[in-house]
């Protein structure tokens, strides 16, 4: 398993023939950014609050599972997913479950 952090900016980012785990802040997963998580079951850990617009990015494929953190107001993550993408969105958080605070479109 390998821990890849994404550099931000357009980069191609391609992980490895196992299960990896790919971590990136809103600002790192920016237009132009190619992510293939490669073979295995790979995670996409979504870093701080923000905007997090996966339609935006070149290439966006194998990577299984994205999981995002619920936060306050003020750090909310939001998700934007291509239509027909085919990924599973894990939300881990606050015991609060009748007031979460994350969007995914």
């Amino acid at each position: 398993m390998a821990v890849i952090l994404v550099p931000g900016g357009p980069a191609m980012v391609t992980g490895t023939a196992g299960d990896d785990i790919i971590l990136a802040s809103a600002s790192q997963l920016a237009a132009g950014l190619s992510l293939d998580g490669g073979g295995g079951r790979d995670r996409l850990i979504l870093l701080d609050g923000g905007t997090f617009d996966l339609r935006q990015l070149a290439a966006f494929t194998n990577v299984e599972v994205i999981e995002a953190q619920e936060r306050t107001a003020a750090n909310r993550q939001t998700i934007y997913l291509r239509d027909g993408t085919a990924v599973t969105v894990e939300v881990a958080g606050t015991s609060d479950a009748y007031n979460p605070d994350y969007r995914v479109w």
